[in-house]
């Protein structure tokens, strides 16, 4: 059984109810939700349309506010956290979005869109930043040149579901280089941020991952 010192996320009665009007009932996208998650652990939420699988990620993320419920990381109750708190944990708590073309600006280069949590959390000269952007787009086994090219400018459609990635790596805290080197690695030799061990699931050779299902209601 997991202990409260190993819990990362934790998330009790967690209940979205989103108003439909006046004189309509609201509509209960969750309802007492409960689960536990432990650093370099996977879960997968799966449900068909409308179960509330965007429910649970946006009240993680601090898009929307619960009904009732708590979300607690690291031991912090994050429920209402405040946009100056919310800011600083966008380091630890990210999304990597299904349409790639979603999470980039069009009028944007593909590098400035990741560059934004640097200008956010690190005082970082442009060159500097444009270092990381570049780092982050290997990282990820894109060329760095990408980053001067606008999304529609992507030369391969394999490619553009990699970009969202080079967000996520750039928004998470720097490591002192000890720990950096002992952090594990993604297949293909691509390094984890801190703190998380996504796993590369398919149907040849996939490792149990637990399953959260959602039921519409």
């Amino acid at each position: 059984m997991t202990s409260s010192a190993d819990t990362l996320l934790d998330i009790r009665r967690l209940t979205v109810h989103y108003q439909c009007g006046h004189g309509r009932p609201p509509l209960i996208a969750l309802d007492h939700l409960d689960l536990s998650l432990t650093a370099g652990e996977t879960l997968s939420v799966v449900g068909e349309s409308g179960s509330g699988k965007s429910a649970f990620g946006n009240a993680v993320l601090g898009l929307i506010s619960p009904t009732p419920g708590t979300i607690r990381f690291a031991g912090e109750d994050i429920t209402h956290a405040g946009p100056h708190r919310r800011r600083e944990l966008s380091q630890d708590i990210q999304a990597v979005f299904q349409d790639p073309h979603g999470s980039l600006n069009p009028v944007r280069t593909i590098g400035q869109t990741p560059e934004e949590p640097l200008l956010a959390h690190r005082a970082l000269r442009r060159a500097e930043r444009r270092a990381e952007v570049a780092k982050a787009l290997e990282r990820v086994r894109l060329d760095p040149d990408a980053a001067t090219r606008y999304p529609h400018h992507s030369p391969a459609v394999c490619e553009r579901p990699r970009h969202p990635y080079t967000q996520a790596l750039l928004a998470a805290a720097p490591l002192p280089d000890p720990v950096q080197q002992r952090s594990r690695h993604l297949r293909h030799g691509r390094p984890a941020p801190a703190g998380v061990e996504p796993r590369a699931v398919d149907h040849r050779n996939a490792d149990p991952v637990p399953e959260l299902k959602l039921r519409g209601g």
